[in-house]
Protein backbone atom coordinates (compact mmCIF):
# COMPACT_ATOMS: atom_id res chain seq x y z
CA UNK A 1 0.00 0.00 0.00
CA UNK A 2 1.32 3.64 -0.96
CA UNK A 3 1.89 6.02 1.80
CA UNK A 4 2.77 3.43 4.98
CA UNK A 5 6.20 4.08 5.19
CA UNK A 6 8.80 1.27 6.55
CA UNK A 7 9.26 0.40 9.79
CA UNK A 8 12.51 0.39 11.50
CA UNK A 9 13.19 -3.27 11.33
CA UNK A 10 12.30 -3.32 7.24
CA UNK A 11 14.79 -0.44 7.35
CA UNK A 12 17.53 -1.73 9.25
CA UNK A 13 17.10 -5.08 6.96
CA UNK A 14 17.57 -2.56 3.92
CA UNK A 15 20.38 -1.38 5.39
CA UNK A 16 21.80 -4.48 6.02
CA UNK A 17 21.15 -5.78 2.37
CA UNK A 18 22.89 -2.32 0.85
CA UNK A 19 25.91 -2.95 2.97
CA UNK A 20 26.24 -6.20 1.83
CA UNK A 21 26.67 -4.66 -1.61
CA UNK A 22 23.08 -6.46 -3.03
CA UNK A 23 22.01 -4.27 -5.93
CA UNK A 24 18.93 -2.03 -5.31
CA UNK A 25 16.56 -4.03 -7.52
CA UNK A 26 17.25 -7.06 -5.41
CA UNK A 27 17.01 -5.43 -1.57
CA UNK A 28 13.11 -4.54 -3.12
CA UNK A 29 13.23 -7.91 -4.35
CA UNK A 30 13.92 -9.34 -0.94
CA UNK A 31 12.46 -6.75 1.39
CA UNK A 32 8.80 -6.13 -0.62
CA UNK A 33 9.68 -2.88 -0.63
CA UNK A 34 9.36 -0.88 -3.96
CA UNK A 35 12.26 -0.13 -5.60
CA UNK A 36 12.18 3.56 -5.78
CA UNK A 37 11.50 3.46 -1.52
CA UNK A 38 14.67 1.21 -1.79
CA UNK A 39 16.29 3.72 -4.17
CA UNK A 40 15.36 6.86 -1.73
CA UNK A 41 16.85 5.01 1.36
CA UNK A 42 19.68 3.77 -0.06
CA UNK A 43 20.50 7.47 -1.44
CA UNK A 44 20.15 8.68 2.58
CA UNK A 45 22.80 5.67 3.44
CA UNK A 46 25.22 7.06 0.97
CA UNK A 47 24.75 10.52 2.08
CA UNK A 48 25.82 9.45 5.81
CA UNK A 49 28.31 7.22 4.99
CA UNK A 50 30.25 10.66 3.35
CA UNK A 51 29.28 12.51 6.24
CA UNK A 52 31.32 12.65 10.18
CA UNK A 53 29.47 10.07 12.11
CA UNK A 54 29.35 12.87 14.90
CA UNK A 55 28.42 16.10 13.67
CA UNK A 56 27.01 17.26 17.26
CA UNK A 57 30.49 17.46 18.09
CA UNK A 58 30.68 20.75 19.16
CA UNK A 59 28.29 20.58 21.69
CA UNK A 60 29.74 19.77 25.25
CA UNK A 61 28.88 16.01 26.12
CA UNK A 62 28.55 15.09 29.52
CA UNK A 63 31.15 11.94 29.66
CA UNK A 64 31.74 11.91 33.23
CA UNK A 65 28.51 10.55 35.21
CA UNK A 66 29.61 12.96 38.00
CA UNK A 67 28.94 15.86 36.25
CA UNK A 68 25.27 15.16 36.00
CA UNK A 69 23.03 17.20 38.08
CA UNK A 70 20.83 13.93 39.48
CA UNK A 71 18.55 16.47 41.67
CA UNK A 72 17.64 18.34 38.77
CA UNK A 73 17.57 15.49 36.14
CA UNK A 74 15.32 13.57 39.17
CA UNK A 75 12.91 16.67 39.75
CA UNK A 76 12.04 17.43 36.09
CA UNK A 77 11.76 13.28 35.74
CA UNK A 78 8.85 13.35 38.23
CA UNK A 79 7.24 16.69 37.21
CA UNK A 80 6.58 14.73 33.89
CA UNK A 81 9.26 15.78 31.48
CA UNK A 82 10.37 12.58 29.26
CA UNK A 83 13.92 11.17 29.15
CA UNK A 84 14.50 11.82 25.78
CA UNK A 85 13.91 15.95 26.43
CA UNK A 86 15.74 15.85 29.69
CA UNK A 87 19.19 13.78 27.67
CA UNK A 88 18.71 16.88 25.09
Amino acid sequence: MAGNGLNLKDLAEIKRLWELKFSNRKIAEISGAHRNTVNKYVAQFEVEKIQPLNVLAAEPVATDINKVDWKKVRTEFLSGVSLNVIHE
